[in-house]
């Protein structure tokens, strides 16, 4: 049996950063993407110089410092979006340096990784012993002053296993239960919490090249890609406006579902319903479409396939004009311009 908990994660951070966490100077580690993630976490200092200008920053020496190595761990507490530096803050506390770094373990891509080769499940072994003889011995004050928060909001039965674990058993059982106390404790709290406000399903539907993100059938957000920038190709964006650039469709997505469940996503304004129908008829400028609002005529637009050596794309063309357009509402934007000026904003949406 493994001797650390399966969810237990390592997280790679240039050296200096990485030891100051671990001493307690930084308390936040800052990422392009949101995380649900909460408790402990093994801190890896990776084999990047990157950052080692930093060392004179935090009055670290370079010659105390291990690469390639799990130095420490801290508990994740929560994770905000920092507007100052245009990401995501993962709030860090009770930060631990260790003595001996468990060094040659290599780091991964991914934000949080886990131990999946031998050598790397030893070393998380060794370095969650560590955390149980530092953080035991460190939190047992605190354990039981929170023993009356926990006999006041958890169920019965895990009361109950609590007060016969501390009096019944060792620490290395204790610690154990500790682990499974906490998770029953967190599904029990997040069991009520959904009874009080279910959190909102949110699906994303494909449309070529763009994305909409709805709840409950009513759009909240959209992904368009943008093949004109070098590294920031995925726009989100709220009611026309954009809010939000990034380098993958999934941090896109995350974006807008972190942002929606904190209550922080820009609101869609309600306007008038926009349909587009098909009228059958192909001409020399391609398939034509009536464009309605609540359900009266304001125009025509045509559908045409242009083709080019490296890839096929679609674009809507408005009557009278040959601008070309990749979205159906930003055609019927400007025709709803020419047509009819009281429906400029209406149509946007």
């Amino acid at each position: 049996m493994q001797s650390y908990p399966e969810s237990l994660k390592a997280i790679s951070i240039h050296a200096p950063h990485a030891y100051a966490i671990c001493m307690g100077i930084k308390k936040a580690e800052y990422r392009s993407q949101p995380t649900d993630r909460r408790g402990w976490i093994l801190i890896h200092a990776s084999q990047s110089k990157d950052s080692d200008h930093c060392f004179a920053d935090y009055g670290i020496s370079k010659d105390t410092i291990k690469r390639g190595a799990i130095i420490g761990a801290a508990q994740i507490t929560n994770c905000t979006w920092d507007a100052e530096y245009g990401c995501y803050a993962y709030h860090l506390e009770s930060p631990i340096l260790f003595d001996q770094p468990i060094e040659g373990v290599k780091g991964c891509q991914a934000i949080f990784w886990g131990a999946t080769q031998p050598q790397k499940q030893a070393a998380f072994a060794q370095a969650w012993a560590l955390i149980d003889d530092i953080s035991i011995e460190a939190n047992s004050t605190e354990i039981q002053q929170r023993s009356g928060e926990i006999e006041e909001i958890a169920p019965l039965a895990i009361r109950g296993y609590h007060l016969e674990y501390e009096a019944q058993h060792s620490t290395e059982e204790k610690q154990g239960y500790r682990v499974f106390a906490q998770a029953e404790l967190n599904q029990y709290i997040e069991q009520q919490a959904q009874k009080i406000a279910p959190l909102p399903n949110i699906q994303f539907t494909s449309l070529d090249d763009n994305w909409e993100a709805t709840v409950d059938g009513l759009s909240i957000a959209t992904i368009s890609y943008d093949c004109e920038h070098l590294t920031q190709r995925y726009v989100v964006a709220v009611g026309g406006t954009e809010i939000h650039r990034t380098n993958t469709q999934t941090r896109a997505e995350n974006y807008i579902i972190w942002h929606y469940k904190q209550g922080t996503l820009p609101a869609v304004e309600e306007t008038e319903p926009c349909t587009i129908e098909d009228c059958n008829l192909i001409d020399n400028k391609g398939q034509q479409y009536t464009f309605r609002i609540n359900g009266q005529l304001i125009g025509y637009i045509w559908l045409t396939e242009t083709e080019d050596r490296w890839n096929n794309w679609r674009q809507f063309w408005i009557n009278g004009d040959g601008t070309e357009y990749k979205d159906w509402r930003e055609c019927g934007l400007k025709l709803a311009q020419l047509t009819r000026k009281d429906l400029y904003q209406t149509v946007a949406a």
